[in-house]
C-alpha cells in the first residue's frame, strides 16, 4: 500500500505518491484533485520518485490528468522523477514519454497526508473501467488489450437482460 501527501509550491499543488500505487491510491489521487481548486493558475505536479509500483488503475489515472490538465499549450499537469526512473515505473506502456516531466518536485509547505479511501462496489467498478479506458486511448502497444478489460468488466456490471 502506498501513502500519498499534499502540499504547495507558490501556485503549484504538489501530490506525492510513495511506495505503491493501486486502486486505492489511484482513486484517492482522482478524488483529491477533483476537490482541488485547480483554476487557470494552478498546476498540479505528482511526485513519483518514491513509488516502486503501479497498477492499471493508477496509470489510467495518470492518462486521466494529462487529458484533463495538458490540453492548452502549457502543460498543468507534470510528474516528478528521474528519467531513468519513470521509463522503469512506466516505460511499457509509453507514459513516461506522453508525461510532462521534471527531475524533482519543489520544496513544499502545509504538507499532508490524505488517508486512501475505500470504495463501494459500482464505485470501483466504474472507476477501474474509466481507468482501463483511458489507457487505451493512449494508443499504445498494449491499447487493445486495455479496451478488452474495460469491455468485458463493464458487460459483467450489467444487469442480466429480461426475456
Amino acid at each position: 500500500m502506498g501513502t500519498i501527501s499534499l502540499g504547495c509550491a507558490g501556485p503549484c499543488y504538489v501530490l506525492t505518491l510513495i511506495g505503491r500505487g493501486t486502486i486505492r491510491e489511484g482513486r484517492t489521487i482522482s478524488e483529491c484533485v477533483s476537490r482541488a481548486d485547480l483554476d487557470g493558475m494552478r498546476t498540479l505536479l505528482l511526485d513519483l520518485s518514491e513509488v516502486d509500483y503501479l497498477d492499471s488503475t493508477c496509470l489510467g489515472t495518470l492518462v486521466a490528468l494529462h487529458q484533463r490538465f495538458n490540453r492548452g499549450a502549457t502543460p498543468r499537469f507534470t510528474v516528478a522523477d528521474s528519467a531513468v526512473h519513470l521509463k522503469k515505473l512506466i516505460g511499457a506502456t509509453k507514459l513516461d514519454t506522453l508525461l510532462p516531466r521534471v527531475d524533482e518536485a519543489p520544496s513544499t509547505t502545509d504538507h499532508h497526508e490524505i488517508p486512501t479511501e475505500i470504495m463501494d462496489g459500482p464505485t470501483l467498478a466504474a472507476f477501474v473501467i474509466d481507468c482501463h479506458r483511458k489507457l487505451a486511448e493512449t494508443g499504445g502497444s498494449d491499447s487493445a488489450s486495455f479496451m478488452l478489460v474495460a469491455e468485458m468488466l463493464a458487460r459483467e456490471g450489467r444487469p442480466p437482460a429480461t426475456k
